[in-house]
């Protein structure tokens, strides 16, 4: 990684450092360490991006609802009953955060990528699917769904016989149909677009186009 790379880098690592709490950023950074080691696997002529978008994934995660909702309203967000839910509007805003405070140091990919990483859509890209899977079992995650699916993705991408893109996809279908179950035990709305990205990766595998 060059000096130029490893500046940008740092700048950013300072800016989101101003935004967040200590314990998102020690969350933060290792995102960014587990996307960075997806990326040798999936994307190594993207691990710059990669690690921009996973510095960056949860920029505005900390503001409180209200701070969310006037930003949708300052960004233009459409305000339908999913992005109303407060645990991934943050997804939203810290997309239109970014392309507004860094438009020299992230592109639609990067973009794309914050945008997604909580709800996850049908037609995903590699750059989301890699950024959406880190935020989910880098090893700070200490839930049990986390630590599981870290496990069984290690072990798909590892074993003797491993296809990588089915590793991921299928991995992908699981953490799905942990967060789904786990929203309808505990009552919570289930934004549409999970639900979409769901099926996308069922028909997947359904027609072993993986």
């Amino acid at each position: 990684m060059n000096r130029n790379v490893n500046d940008t880098l740092q700048f950013l690592r300072t800016e989101v450092r101003k935004q967040v709490s200590d314990w998102r950023y020690s969350h933060i950074l290792s995102v960014e360490e587990e996307a960075a080691r997806l990326a040798t696997v999936y994307l190594p002529d993207k691990t710059e991006k990669i690690r921009i978008a996973a510095i960056l994934h949860d920029v505005t995660k900390d503001f409180n609802t209200e701070k969310q909702l006037n930003l949708c309203e300052k960004f233009g967000i459409i305000q339908n009953d999913s992005y109303l839910y407060p645990k991934i509007l943050h997804s939203f805003t810290g997309a239109e955060w970014i392309l507004r405070e860094y438009p020299t140091l992230v592109d639609e990919e990067i973009v794309s990528a914050v945008r997604w990483h909580t709800t996850g859509r049908a037609h995903m890209t590699v750059m989301e699917c890699l950024i959406y899977l880190a935020d989910y079992i880098e090893p700070t995650r200490r839930f049990e769904d986390c630590i599981r699916l870290r496990k069984a993705f290690y072990s798909r991408l590892e074993a003797p016989d491993a296809d990588k893109w089915q590793a991921l996809y299928d991995t992908l279908f699981d953490s799905f149909d942990m967060s789904i179950t786990s929203l309808i035990e505990s009552g919570e709305p289930i934004a549409i677009d999970s639900v979409k990205a769901r099926n996308w990766l069922l028909e997947k595998k359904t027609r072993n186009l993986l």
